[in-house]
């Protein structure tokens, strides 16, 4: 007799990653908009402090994801965009890791300097651009 057992719980990743294999990635600029705005308004010492950090373009690579994330700071509004692919240009710093693990961070749920040991988080290019962006959330407490 077959007796039925707890159901597997629901990744999370795998539900996020679903849309984001059949829909275009400019599909998502109005939404990421929208949130800059958010936290621009929440938190305007968010912003000040990213424009000390300069001209920078900050690659985000959740692993498990088909979609890569590109921070630009050092304009006046930050921007956000999503891509399928790799940039053509070289950007300033590249942060790659699981989804769950870059939520965890820039939510303030992980420390970074652990997860970078740990080699759940690698992180290539400008070391200083990464640490102000890391500074510029903890002192936001998002």
């Amino acid at each position: 007799m077959y007796q039925a057992t707890n159901p597997p719980p629901v990744n999370p990743v795998f539900l996020a990653g679903l849309p984001t294999r059949v829909l275009p990635p400019e599909l998502l600029a109005p939404l990421f908009d929208a949130v800059i705005l958010g936290l621009r308004r929440r938190h305007p010492e968010l912003f000040e402090r990213l424009e000390e950090i300069g001209a920078a373009i900050i690659l985000i690579d959740p692993v498990d994801l088909p979609l890569l994330f590109v921070l630009e700071v050092g304009r006046p509004v930050p921007r956000l965009r999503a891509r399928r692919q790799a940039l053509q240009s070289e950007p300033s710093a590249t942060i790659r890791g699981p989804l769950l693990t870059l939520v965890d961070l820039f939510q303030g749920r992980l420390d970074g300097d652990a997860a970078f040991f740990t080699r759940e988080l690698i992180i290539e290019g400008e070391m200083e651009a990464v640490v102000a962006l890391r500074n510029a959330i903890d002192a936001a407490e998002i």
